[in-house]
């Protein structure tokens, strides 16, 4: 099957895949980290991580995100913020996709789990 992917200059991750398939090309990990989130100049919030890729996170969230928001990202233990835009969201769960791929923070498999870095796969039922 062909897939049509997008480049940028800018290390965006961009991909428009065939609307049967997986919308990721990088597989997700399952976490339960901690991150700080800011919208404009409102006060940082800290959001657990439910998984994450170098693209995006999918947070959970008691913040009102509307898709297209653009917000900051500081992923624990790092002190850069990251610039992302809300892709979707429902009640209490949003997606981020980040402005440009990121380096995964050591934390993300900081659990000392054997599978912490096992990638999330979804199943088609």
């Amino acid at each position: 099957m062909a897939v049509a992917a997008l480049f940028s200059v800018t290390g965006h991750c961009g991909y428009m895949p065939p609307r049967s398939e997986e919308r990721r090309r990088r597989p997700r990990i399952a976490t339960m980290i901690l991150c700080e989130i800011r919208i404009g100049e409102q006060p940082a919030e800290l959001v657990r991580v439910r998984d994450m890729n170098e693209c995006g996170v999918k947070i959970a969230t008691r913040k009102p995100l509307l898709v297209g928001d653009r917000v900051r990202v500081r992923m624990t233990g790092t002190t850069d913020w990251c610039l992302a835009r809300v892709v979707w969201g429902t009640s209490g769960v949003a997606g981020l996709a980040f402005s440009r791929a990121i380096d995964l923070p050591p934390a993300a498999d900081a659990r000392g789990r054997p599978d912490a870095r096992r990638p999330v796969r979804h199943f088609a039922g």
